[in-house]
């Protein structure tokens, strides 16, 4: 007999701030495993372990404009502050995917929610990529005064399907780490 409370009266994720916070550490999981795939990718693909550096001085571009792209310049500032808003922009946007989904989708298998990590990880991407990249990245260098070319450095520098496989592995990772709830779609 179950004595009122027990430890199996505790449940994990009760409140709607430790669920929000959770799935922010989804998504921050999912970025990190996006990004380390992207390393992983980069070697194979190009057999130059330094393209992981590349593609972090080109994400620093988001904020540093071409200065970050220069070889000579060591710039482990700009490094460390994309790392940081890679990170953040996980935590934003796995925070919603992960608490929209498993709301609605939460009884799907892990087999569909694969699935439907694919399609909407194209979806995330031909959105990031093409709608809001083009024009946040050179109104983030407006707002940050960038005295240098304003343009989407990120759509420029890193191909497209590059950036397609990364949103697929991140919405994988965010939709793959949750467990089936007992909920019916109905109720």
């Amino acid at each position: 007999m179950r004595q009122e409370g027990s430890l199996s009266d505790v449940r994990p994720f009760r409140g709607a701030l430790t669920r929000t916070a959770a799935a922010a550490g989804v998504g921050v999981l999912a970025a990190w495993a996006a990004l380390a795939f992207n390393a992983v990718g980069s070697i194979f693909v190009t057999g130059a372990p330094s393209e992981l550096l590349h593609l972090l001085r080109v994400y620093a571009t988001f904020h540093h404009g071409a200065e970050a792209l220069r070889a000579d310049v060591h710039a482990p500032a700009a490094i460390a502050t994309s790392m940081f808003l890679y990170t953040a922009t996980g935590a934003l946007l796995g925070a919603p995917l992960y608490l929209v989904y498993r709301r609605w989708f939460g009884w799907h298998t892990a087999p569909w929610r694969a699935l439907n990590a694919a399609w909407l990880g194209v979806v995330m991407w031909l959105v990031n990529y093409y709608a809001v990249l083009t024009w946040a990245q050179p109104l983030a260098l407006r707002i940050l005064r960038y005295e240098g070319e304003r343009r989407p450095y990120i759509t420029e520098h890193i191909p497209g399907w590059v950036a397609a496989v990364t949103h697929v592995t991140f919405v994988a990772v965010v939709l793959l780490l949750q467990e089936p709830t007992k909920l019916t779609p109905r109720e």
